[in-house]
């Protein structure tokens, strides 16, 4: 019972939030994409782990690297704007990544403490990824920690304090489609922003025309919650 709940859990916790493995073909509204270098240097005190370089509109892995000395770094290039995201995890349910968005400029990505650093739009994506999230992922961390004694036993209370804190970052995540309407980062929440409100919501953001709306990934998680979470519309 606690394994099924967290699991279910794990795929609502997103932008981080939990992406998972049905893939999409890469671009397909924007067959004629600008490639953009990107230059990703990482911090993480995982030495001997690999750290993964994710493309989330496609869920294919860009690049992979080991950390060494509390270092890793990633180079290349990829499609302008693609949302890109970074983690020490394979993609599955419950995996955490920090995202930006390839806009051509360096980023630095601390994984001890889940800030990133670079152009003033991923660094305020940077920090309202950790406070939308914060709340949610700490009663699940808390879950994860119980036995399945504890946890039956306090089953209908953690229940309810994820449920408020769902409905916490439901919140933020609105406003947060208010506040930056005129930017791309509405986009790194989309897959809780469709949760929460209806995969059809999606029209009513192409019909209002806002920035992002021809953004791969906003398409490709309006598509994942329909296919996933029907009901939810």
């Amino acid at each position: 019972m606690k394994k099924n709940l967290l699991w279910m859990l794990a795929a609502i916790l997103c932008c981080g939030a939990s992406v998972f493995t049905a893939c999409s073909d890469d671009m397909t509204d924007n067959p004629v994409v600008e490639s953009v270098a990107y230059s990703v240097n990482g911090i993480s005190d995982s030495n001997g782990k690999m750290a993964y370089l994710y493309n989330m509109s496609t869920e294919k892995c860009i690049d992979s690297v080991k950390v060494v000395d509390g270092k890793f770094s990633f180079y290349g290039s990829i499609d302008k704007e693609a949302l890109i995201g970074v983690s020490l995890q394979k993609l599955g349910p419950g995996s955490w990544y920090l995202f930006f968005f390839n806009d051509g400029t360096p980023v630095t990505a601390n994984l001890n403490d889940s800030t990133l650093q670079g152009s003033p739009l991923n660094t305020r994506l940077s920090e309202y990824d950790k406070e939308v999230n914060r709340p949610y992922y700490e009663v699940y961390m808390k879950a994860m920690t119980m036995s399945e004694e504890e946890f039956a036993a306090n089953e209908d209370a953690i229940i309810e304090e994820l449920n408020q804190a769902f409905a916490e970052m439901l919140a933020k995540i609105n406003q947060i489609y208010i506040d930056e309407r005129n930017t791309l980062i509405p986009v790194a929440f989309a897959m809780d922003y469709f949760y929460g409100n209806g995969y059809m919501a999606y029209d009513q953001l192409v019909e209002e025309g806002v920035y992002y709306a021809n953004h791969p990934y906003l398409k490709w998680a309006r598509d994942y919650i329909a296919t996933k979470y029907p009901d939810r519309k």
